[in-house]
């Protein structure tokens, strides 16, 4: 029964990204949308971050999601238990990563599910080595938000999380908690906004980029035990439209 209840919740997302498809979402206009306190506000659409975020004085440098295994999604769910256990799936290979801590309609099934990303920043975008002594002062997260499955009824956020990982995405990755604002790895959080369309995030701890390797992060929703729908929806590098995949925006200064 488990089984068929699982696969019934997978054929629904389904039909949704279907719908998302068929809907046409892939129009590109100007600006730079950060983030919104608003949890209805409407992001304003952008194909890449406007240059010019970093103050001046600063570099710029804009990293996006290179390889369809540089992101994905670990998911565990269960029926009747909080924390899931039962059940688990990942996948890196999905047009949409999904975060999500959740309880369905009928009380029964509980689901929690983390996003992954990496970026390689061992150098600048176009190749070019950091110059010795690069400081990085500031950060984003920048990606193109679904129109589905952008809602939380419980007031929780998502939650940014520096954490080095190595694809193949799988269940080792997946985790029930995100971390506290003054742990080391807290690399921001963000309200889930009822909108589509590109959205940035700031972040925080700035010094877990990595400028010899891969930089990576794990997103997830706050809070406890839920009791319905929390959870957020954007585009991947495998999304089949003239999206781009997830950004990371670095600001730097050298001596």
């Amino acid at each position: 029964m488990l089984q068929a209840f699982a696969s019934r919740r997978l054929d629904i997302w389904l039909i949704l990204l279907v719908f998302v498809f068929a809907a046409g979402v892939h129009v590109r206009s100007p600006g730079l949308a950060v983030a919104q306190a608003s949890p209805t506000a409407t992001p304003i659409a952008t194909a890449t971050p406007t240059r010019g975020f970093c103050a001046a004085g600063q570099h710029e440098s804009i990293f996006s999601v290179a390889a369809s295994g540089d992101d994905g999604y670990a998911r565990r769910y269960d029926y009747g238990t909080y924390p899931p256990a039962a059940s688990n799936d990942h996948d890196s290979t999905y047009g949409a990563l999904f975060l999500e801590r959740s309880l369905d309609g009928w009380g029964t099934y509980y689901a929690t599910t983390v996003g992954l990303m990496r970026w390689n920043t061992a150098t600048q975008p176009d190749g070019v080595a950091w110059p010795a002594g690069t400081v990085v002062s500031d950060a984003l997260f920048h990606a193109r938000y679904a129109v589905t499955g952008n809602s939380s009824v419980d007031g929780d956020t998502m939650v940014f999380e520096w954490y080095a990982w190595t694809p193949p995405v799988s269940d080792a990755q997946w985790t029930n908690s995100v971390p506290a604002s003054g742990d080391a790895t807290y690399a921001g959080a963000d309200t889930i906004a009822n909108a589509t369309g590109y959205r940035a995030t700031m972040l925080t701890h700035v010094d877990q980029i990595n400028l010899s390797g891969y930089t990576g992060i794990r997103a997830g929703i706050s809070g406890g035990r839920p009791t319905g729908f929390n959870g957020a929806q954007w585009y991947t590098w495998d999304y089949p439209a003239d999206t781009i995949p997830e950004q990371l925006v670095v600001c730097w200064t050298h001596p």
